[in-house]
C-alpha cells in the first residue's frame, strides 16, 4: 500500500511540475527591413576615325573604324537599354560644302548587328550581362562604309555626330 501511495504522490508531483513548467510564454516579432537604391554610370564616346582614304576607296567601301566602347554600370537587377539616334542605313558624313559620305554603326566588325534606335536592352547582373560588376558591361561601336554606298566623293574632311542614350527603368 505504501508503494501505491508514493506511486500516487510522485504521480501528483509530476503532474503539478509539468504545469508549472508550461507557464504562459509571450513573444515578439521584428519586421529587418533594407531598401538599396539603384545607381548606373554610362561613358563611352570618342572618335572613330576612318583615317585618310582616297574617293575610290571610299567609293568602293569595306572601310572600316577602330573598336569604341560603350560601358554600362548598374546596380543588379536594373534595366537598361543602350541605343543610338537615328537610322542606322540613314547616316552620313558631311565635308564643308555639304557633300556626304554614308556610313553604318555596327556592334560587331562586319556589317553584322547595326546600332540604331532598337539598341541593347538588358538587365544588370541577369543572363551573363555583368554590368553589376566592377568592370560594368561593355558595348562594341565600329563605323563601316560599305561597298558601292557612295559614288562622286568630293574631297574634304567629312563628320558627323552621333548621340547614344542609356534610358534606365529602376
Amino acid at each position: 500500500m505504501n508503494t501505491k501511495l508514493n506511486t500516487l504522490a510522485l504521480a501528483v508531483i509530476a503532474t503539478i511540475a509539468a504545469g508549472n513548467a508550461a507557464a504562459d510564454t509571450k513573444t515578439a516579432s521584428f519586421n529587418v527591413k533594407l531598401n538599396v537604391t539603384g545607381t548606373c554610370s554610362f561613358a563611352g564616346g570618342g572618335d572613330l576615325d576612318f583615317g585618310t582614304k582616297s574617293a575610290t576607296e571610299v567609293q568602293n567601301g569595306n572601310l572600316k573604324t577602330g573598336e569604341g566602347k560603350l560601358n554600362v554600370a548598374c546596380t543588379k537587377g536594373i534595366s537598361y537599354k543602350v541605343a543610338f539616334n537615328g537610322d542606322n542605313a540613314n547616316r552620313t558624313m558631311k565635308n564643308g560644302d555639304n557633300d556626304t559620305v554614308k556610313y553604318g554603326l555596327f556592334q560587331d566588325t562586319g556589317t553584322g548587328k547595326g546600332w540604331d534606335t532598337n539598341g541593347v536592352s538588358a538587365i544588370a547582373g541577369r543572363s551573363g550581362n555583368t554590368a553589376d560588376q566592377t568592370g560594368g558591361q561593355s558595348y562594341s561601336v565600329y563605323a563601316n562604309i560599305l561597298a558601292n554606298a557612295n559614288t562622286g566623293v568630293a574631297i574634304g574632311a567629312y563628320t558627323d555626330t552621333d548621340t547614344v542614350t542609356a534610358t534606365l527603368t529602376f
